[in-house]
């Protein structure tokens, strides 16, 4: 049976409809903070949000189950608690915080403390239990370049988030768990995931999504006036994103990435002494002027250029910063990803498409805002003097 936390949430919802779908006999459990009335309805609005084709009897086959990460035996009775390990086969941990403005405690208590709990689960069923641990690529910390390797560093470098190391002193946790148990174990490290179907207010948003979102607050922003933002939206004005022309994220498609995982829930893994460490990365990053350029029709009235040193913010460049919730401390890496053990155990998968135009400025819900100053196409993101 497959247990899961995260259901609910952006990458755990298309991993499990696809899951749904393609096992067909299958029972889930999904364990999460909600009673089961609530957590049926927020399965219900997250999963059919998705591509696939779920149904009520899909739906029927998702037994929900209220925990507290927090809690060492999860806030379930013993009893509960021995039955729900001894038929655990699959247990697939997606839950996380990802907030950047979230505090270090509730970061830490989510993160880590419920990765050590859900980690004491795992050791409590059979042995023949396959452990997914759900991580980041990004766990690769503040530096700026060069090829992040499938596996786990003993000892972090610095991070640009609290939530970065967060996530790596649970990968920690998981690679003791997997050398001092020896069972099969899998991180899987997603990059920036997205999807350019069209998501409706109650489906669980990704993080293109909501840079979208905090770019039309911006427009409305700018078109009022505000003090925040000073000027008169008839006159276009030059906002400078701090970061470099040479930057890209990695962003993947999350279909792409729900169907890996539904493969690795039963891939035939390699023997080795500790944890197999798999990146979920696009094998192309996007660069960062191509995802701004893909806001401008939110932003009609102004001009982004991109500046490896920002003097002196403006009011609007504060603005922007403050609204983009921790998306400005990226605009500067220029990292490549190592996919050894992607290509390895999933050799079958094709790669996923490049990302267009047209594709992010359908993942950042971009369409074009009216603005007196606007006569024509806005010119392309260019490097600032």
């Amino acid at each position: 049976m497959l247990v899961l936390t995260g259901a609910t949430g952006f990458f755990g919802s298309h991993y499990l409809a696809a899951y749904l779908v393609q096992r067909r006999h299958d029972r889930v459990v999904a364990l999460g903070r909600d009673s089961p009335a609530v957590a049926r309805e927020r399965l219900k609005s997250a999963l059919t949000a998705t591509r696939w084709p779920i149904d009520e009897q899909h739906l029927r086959r998702v037994k929900p189950v209220q925990i507290d990460l927090a809690d060492p035996g999860l806030a379930l009775d013993g009893r509960v608690y021995a039955a729900l390990a001894s038929q655990t086969s699959r247990l697939a941990h997606l839950a996380g915080l990802m907030a950047f403005d979230t505090s270090p405690e509730e970061l830490n208590e989510t993160n880590v403390v419920g990765t050590r709990h859900i980690l004491r689960l795992a050791e409590a069923a059979g042995r023949h239990i396959r452990l997914l641990h759900i991580s980041t690529a990004y766990v690769a910390g503040a530096g700026t370049t060069g090829v992040v390797r499938e596996a786990v560093k003993a000892t972090p470098g610095p991070s640009l988030t609290r939530y970065e190391r967060t996530k790596h002193e649970a990968e920690l946790l998981v690679r003791r768990y997997a050398q001092r148990t020896g069972r099969t174990t899998v991180i899987i490290r997603p990059s920036v995931l997205a999807t350019d179907s069209l998501r409706q207010p109650s489906a669980p948003r990704h993080p293109l999504q909501a840079l979208g979102a905090a770019a039309r607050q911006l427009q409305l922003a700018t078109a009022r006036g505000t003090q925040a933002t000073p000027f008169a939206p008839t006159h276009p004005v030059t906002a400078r994103v701090h970061g470099s022309p040479e930057s890209s994220l990695n962003i993947l498609q999350v279909e792409h990435a729900a169907q890996a995982l539904v493969e690795l829930t039963d891939a035939a893994l390699p023997h080795r002494a500790g944890p197999e460490v798999i990146h979920l990365v696009h094998p192309r990053g996007t660069p960062v002027p191509r995802l701004l350029d893909a806001l401008v029709p939110q932003l009609p009235c102004v001009r982004l250029t991109m500046a490896e040193h920002l003097d002196h913010p403006t009011p609007l460049e504060n603005a922007m910063r403050r609204l983009s919730r921790g998306a400005h401390l990226y605009t500067h890496l220029r990292h490549t990803y190592d996919r050894t053990n992607y290509h390895r155990v999933l050799w079958h998968l094709p790669d996923p498409p490049r990302l267009t135009h047209p594709y992010l400025l359908a993942a950042l819900g971009t369409h074009a805002s009216p603005c007196a100053c606007r006569t024509t196409n806005s010119p392309p993101l260019h490097r600032s003097p």
